[in-house]
């Protein structure tokens, strides 16, 4: 015997809940079929740390805050941009310094570079020798002719400057050089540079090649006492007017001294008198 099983009809509830069951299913098949965005991907670290803003300081000097220690970076330092340092450098190599120049001198100039519009450079001993050589046979230089370039050939260097209407200094320039080798060029003999004495039995020997008197562009000499030059003034052909201050034996006075050349004699005049002298060795 068959049983029949009866179908009741869905109730509008379950008609309800049966349906909505269903777009569930939907949306989240849906949901699961849809392919995903990847994830961004993160920004690549820097390479290196953003530029930090370095603001000008005062032109007063900064005190050290007090997280830093005592004698660090002067503030000439910290007003030059930093460079980075290469592995070699330790952890205590100090920043570059800048270099300070002093106002009305001339930079220092290096070993082995020509000065400026120069053929000849007084640090090179060649040259040195040249100079030497020409200063000498002038009557300017009476040293050793070995190329070292000292306070020696600084003072014949000087001498001849004075004497031959050049700047009053020691410089080694291109003026120098071209006066030097020129034809119009006055030598020692037709000034007051050398040395002197009141007799030519007064003379030192060939032993003591000192005289009794030196005559320089900057003083003369001698051994009681000396009279420095503070200006030279050259009034005609063997003539010059000079002020001086002259001390001695403990004694200081200003002096106007009065040099005339006839060679090979040489007659100084002051308030003091006046003394003629003989000049010693080679004119």
């Amino acid at each position: 015997m068959k049983s029949r099983v009866e179908q009741r009809p869905f109730s509008a509830s379950e008609f309800a809940v049966g349906s909505l069951a269903l777009i569930l299913v939907v949306v989240v098949t849906f949901l699961g079929l849809r392919p995903r965005a990847p994830d961004p991907l993160p920004p690549p670290p820097s390479s290196a740390p953003p530029p930090k803003i370095q603001s000008r300081l005062p032109s007063h000097r900064v005190s050290p805050r007090p997280s830093e220690p005592s004698g660090g970076s002067s503030i000439f330092d910290a007003l030059l941009p930093s460079s980075p340092r290469s592995e070699s450098n330790s952890a205590n190599s100090s920043p570059p310094r800048a270099q300070t120049v002093l106002a009305g001198q001339p930079p220092k100039e290096e070993a082995g570079t020509s000065p400026s519009g120069t053929e000849r450079d007084p640090q090179n001993h060649p040259d040195a020798v040249w100079i030497q050589a020409k200063l000498g046979d002038l009557g300017y230089f009476s040293g050793s002719r070995n190329g070292v370039w000292g306070g020696t050939s600084r003072g014949a260097l000087r001498d001849f400057k004075s004497m031959n209407g050049l700047p009053e200094n020691d410089r080694w320039d291109k003026e120098t050089e071209q006066r030097l080798s020129s034809r119009e060029v006055i030598a020692a003999s037709k000034t007051f540079i050398g040395g002197w004495a009141e007799g030519s039995d007064q003379c030192r020997s060939e032993g003591d090649r000192t005289p009794p008197i030196v005559i320089s562009s900057r003083a003369a000499k001698t051994e009681g006492g000396e009279c420095d030059f503070r200006s030279i003034k050259r009034e005609g052909a063997g003539h010059w007017r000079v002020d001086a201050v002259c001390t001695s034996e403990g004694n200081s006075w200003n002096a106007s001294i009065d040099l005339k050349l006839t060679p090979p004699n040489l007659t100084w005049t002051s308030e003091r008198g006046t003394t003629t002298y003989v000049r010693c060795g080679k004119p």
